[in-house]
């Protein structure tokens, strides 16, 4: 490997993994993250252009809003928790640690999953949302085999499937334009219709296509042989719209329907390239190992074409209450399966919001599911007059702080006008 090829890869990973939601999501919202997430029926403003742009056209959805800055990152993990990490963190493992540990693991393997998302100089007038906006996702599974052989060693399994290796990152830029419009406004009930379209500029984007391998030990030597496929790229462009219906009654009720990335076509363009790493190790023990052609190992790089791809379609429906002080919310989120990158599944959220002094809201939110993760999470805002501050803090995994297995955070700041 020339080190021109190292730095590349270590720039496209940096890129991928901390640079810019994770998915739709929109993680770097914090009111929105505080409450579960479920904030289909109850955004305004700028953060409409997220979940429905229908609610742009709604009579108590239009404002004049600068939002400075919105940030939020988060990773979590599908096996440990923070009480586990305290709990074995430099002890001695008796075989009843290691059969915790092990089970812990589910047989798919131990899944990665990194967000974070920015959101700075956006605005919104009456009707329409101009938004500036950077994600990232990381999804990356490790198979459950090496772990077993590092607990135990070769006594209790002494060959080591890779097959199981696989994970997705990339990293996009994106301009937005949102609008609603209502449609009708009888009464006590009020229709609105909306669309959003962004434009999306690819920062970075890497697949694991295939990854294979088998260790072999026994008692006095160790055979092993491995082959990793990756394909990589560092810039393209594309375009994605989203479509909303919003029905209002009274002053309370709120319902959302909205269709997220309806069509989204990105095409990867720029330094495109598939990578094949291979190695083996022939039967090494203690008198071949200072035998250099013992292990050998092979790394492939070269210029690939154009090649696209498509986040998949979500669907967010979601009902709002407003009395007074307090807001509450549901919200049922579902990405379709397809032949598409990133995450898919299914998420039910339940969020509130209760302004006990009315400058300072507190927020407690609920999600169940397997599209981003089942979590809990809670925030406060700070709104003085035009200025607003939110903060948020999220638990992935687990309802208890302590049996957490990831951690989400997010910053807004934004001004009304």
């Amino acid at each position: 490997m020339t080190r021109a090829h190292s730095y590349r890869l270590a720039w496209c990973f940096i890129l991928m993994v901390i640079a810019l939601p994770g998915d739709v999501c929109a993680q770097h919202d914090a009111r929105s993250l505080a409450m579960g997430d479920a904030y289909t029926a109850a955004a305004r403003g700028l953060s409409s252009s997220f979940y429905n742009p229908a609610n742009l056209g709604l009579s108590d959805g239009q404002r004049a809003e600068l939002r400075i800055f919105s940030f939020g990152v988060g990773l979590n993990n599908n096996s440990f928790s923070c009480s586990d990490y305290t709990k074995y963190n430099g002890k001695h493992l008796t075989d009843d640690d290691k059969e915790e540990i092990l089970n812990s693991i589910p047989e798919e393997g131990l899944s990665l999953k990194a967000f974070t998302g920015v959101e700075v100089l956006s605005f919104s007038w009456r009707n329409f949302a101009v938004n500036f906006s950077g994600w990232g996702d990381a999804d990356l599974n490790f198979p459950k085999d090496p772990v077993e052989l590092v607990l135990y060693g070769n006594a209790l399994k002494s060959e080591v499937q890779l097959e199981d290796a696989h994970g997705e990152s990339y990293a996009l830029a994106s301009a937005s334009l949102a609008c609603g419009r209502s449609i009708l406004n009888r009464g006590e009930l009020e229709v609105a219709l909306g669309a959003g379209f962004h434009y999306l500029y690819g920062i970075a984007y890497g697949e694991i296509l295939k990854a294979q391998g088998e260790a072999t030990t026994t008692d006095t030597s160790l055979s092993a042989y491995g082959e990793v496929e990756m394909r990589t790229a560092l810039g393209g462009q594309g375009f994605s719209a989203d479509l909303g219906l919003a029905m209002r009654y009274g002053d309370r009720w709120t319902f959302g329907f909205s269709l997220l990335r309806l069509y989204e076509e990105m095409n990867w363009n720029r330094e495109t390239e598939k990578r094949i790493y291979s190695f083996e190790v022939e039967p090494l023990n203690a008198g071949t190992i200072d035998d250099d052609s013992i292990a050998t190992s092979e790394d492939t790089v070269f210029a690939i074409g154009d090649f696209s791809s498509r986040r998949p379609l979500v669907i967010k429906s979601g009902i709002a209450y407003r009395t007074g002080r307090l807001l509450c919310s549901m919200d049922l989120t579902s990405a379709a399966k397809g032949n598409t990158v990133g995450r898919t599944g299914t998420n039910f959220g339940i969020g509130v919001e209760y302004r006990l002094i009315r400058w300072f809201p507190l927020r407690l939110g609920f999600s169940a599911g397997d599209y981003y993760g089942s979590f809990s999470s809670c925030g406060f805002g700070f709104n003085f007059g035009i200025f607003n501050l939110d903060f948020a803090l999220a638990n992935f995994g687990s309802f208890l702080p302590k049996d957490a297995k990831g951690l989400g955070i997010a910053l807004s700041n934004s001004m009304n006008f």
